[in-house]
């Protein structure tokens, strides 16, 4: 379990892209030969959970027999006020995270 940000990986095919669940976020992977995954997460994850998030994703890609070598993950950290949801920013639903 990786916390508040995350609560599971899942994935699924559709034409050439992957998406990808991260607990509530679902973010599309468009990919080539060479995938490069973008992951956007609050601002202060623990190098611990991203390392959790980089292995988890670099899993996905190996099921479907990609080379982990093959894969690059960034992960962009943003503050919670830079994130809405429903019309309410995340800063003010999620004060106490």
């Amino acid at each position: 379990m990786l916390d508040h940000y995350t609560t599971g990986l899942r994935a699924q095919h559709k034409q050439r892209s992957q998406y990808l669940t991260l607990g509530q976020k679902e973010v599309l992977l468009r990919f080539n030969e060479m995938p490069v995954v973008q992951v956007s997460v609050w601002e202060g994850m623990s190098p611990e959970n991203k390392q959790k998030i980089v292995e988890g994703v670099t899993k996905i890609f190996e099921d479907m027999g990609i080379p982990k070598e093959a894969v690059t993950i960034v992960i962009y950290e943003e503050p919670k006020t830079n994130w809405a949801s429903g019309g309410k920013l995340h800063s003010e639903v999620h004060a106490n995270r």
